[in-house]
């Protein structure tokens, strides 16, 4: 029998795409980690739409442009996504 196994962990968010992709980066390193679905409902997802243009900032360097992105000021916004548990280089199948 496979299982999967699922863990909760705090990422510094990156920035939004307008396909409701969150782009999240190891706390305080801004380090690229992989990015997370976004699945809140309507008012939560407008609310944290707001909360990113409030912190909006300068893309990261070394990251590639993304013209439908909305960009965080470093370690403004923290989120803590569902994402498979694992020695991976980055975080798969998450979910805020």
């Amino acid at each position: 029998m496979k299982t999967k196994s699922f863990t909760v962990q705090e990422y510094e968010l990156m920035g939004v795409e307008r396909a409701w992709q969150a782009l999240l980066a190891q706390p305080g390193t801004r380090k690229y980690v992989g990015s997370a679905f976004i699945s809140l409902g309507r008012d939560m997802k407008e609310r944290l739409w707001k909360r990113v243009q409030d912190h909006a900032g300068p893309p990261p360097q070394g990251i590639k442009k993304r013209p439908a992105t909305q960009w965080v000021k470093p370690e403004e916004v923290k989120r803590r996504p569902k994402h498979l548990r694992g020695e991976h280089k980055y975080i798969r199948s998450a979910s805020l």
